[in-house]
Parts: C-alpha cells; structure tokens; sequence
C-alpha cells in the first residue's frame, strides 16, 4: 500500500467513525496535503504565490487611478505573475506590471493586459465555463495531462497554460485547450522540467 493510498483510507476511516463536521474537514485536509506533494512547486512556494497574488490584488484596489475602468486579473505561479484583463492605456498596463515587479520574490512578470473597456459579466462567465471544461478530469485523463501541474486562466476566450511541466506535457496540455469549444487563442506561460 502506497503512502498515499494509506493517508486516503485512513481520512476515510476517520470520517466515517467521527460525526459533525470534523470529517468533512480531515478530508479537505488530506485532499490539500495530497495536492501538495504532488506538486512541482515546493511548499513555500505556494505560500509565496498566494501572498504574490494578494499583495498585488490589494495593491490594485487601493489605487484609484489604475482600476479606474479596469479588469485586471494576477496570477502567481512558482513566483511568475500572469497579468490579464482589459486597461484604458498603454501607460495603465506598464504601471501595473511596474506594482506587480516590484513585489518580493517576484521572478518574472507576463503582462498580456489588453487597452480596451472591461470585459462583460457574460464574458468571465463563459471564461469560467471554458476553464472548467478545460480542467474537467476526464478531459485531462484522456489526454495525459495533469491537473494539478498545469494552472489554466481564461481572459476574453483566451486560454493561459502556466505550470512547471515536461515539453510533451505542455504538447498535450495545449493541444487539449484549443479543442475546447470557445477558446479562440492559447498562450503557453510555462517552465519546463526538460
């Protein structure tokens, strides 16, 4: 038995025996553990990237004049920043990954910001609905690619593949996303492990 399969049977065995919602949360708990050690991004990192995008979320929304008519979504992953959505200037959007730079531990900054109005409620909606076809887990079986190494982030019908994959691995990823119905572009944000 696998030490995973042991740690899995033995939250399972445990939420079955205990009542409330004690259970419930063994098994959140053991689900984010497993996510972690399967992970290419050690431990740390993943702290650093959540704090990466919430420093740079907070310091978005206490600057007036760069959210003025803006979306703007950031995205960390193993301390490079994605940054996409929809600013009214050319001189908005270099401000902006100016912020995002000069946040600690940041290694690299993607600015795919785009100069034109924000984009629909509808549209994030469908964004939505194309990342999570993207990463339904049947999909990704199919097609040898794993979920929990590849971050997807749709914008306006545009796929983002981050992740610290294999080139094949990026290959499959990228061959599954521009065979999801809406998406119209794919753009690879990746490290590679070979």
């Amino acid at each position: 038995m696998t030490r995973f399969t042991f740690t899995l049977a033995l939250v399972v065995t445990s939420s079955v025996l205990l009542s409330g919602c004690i259970g419930p949360v063994l098994i959140a708990g053991a689900a984010t553990g497993a996510t972690v050690a399967h992970d290419r991004r050690t431990s740390g990192t993943i702290m650093e990237d959540k704090a990466i995008q919430l420093k740079a979320e907070h310091e978005m929304r206490d600057n007036v004049a760069l959210k003025k008519d803006a979306h703007v979504v950031f995205t960390s992953y193993n301390n490079n920043v994605l940054i996409v959505g929809q600013v009214p200037s050319h001189d908005v959007s270099s401000k902006i990954e100016e912020m995002v730079q000069n946040i600690p531990e940041v290694k690299k900054v993607y600015n795919e910001l785009e100069v034109g109005p924000p984009i629909s409620m509808t549209t994030i909606s469908h964004d939505s609905w194309i990342t999570t076809k993207i990463k339904s887990s049947s999909l990704y079986g199919r097609a040898g690619v794993d979920p929990l190494r590849t971050k997807v982030v749709t914008e306006d019908s545009v796929v983002y593949l981050m992740g610290i994959v294999s080139h094949a691995e990026a290959d499959n990823a990228t061959e599954l996303a521009r065979k999801v119905e809406g998406v119209e572009r794919v753009v690879r944000v990746f490290e590679y492990t070979d």
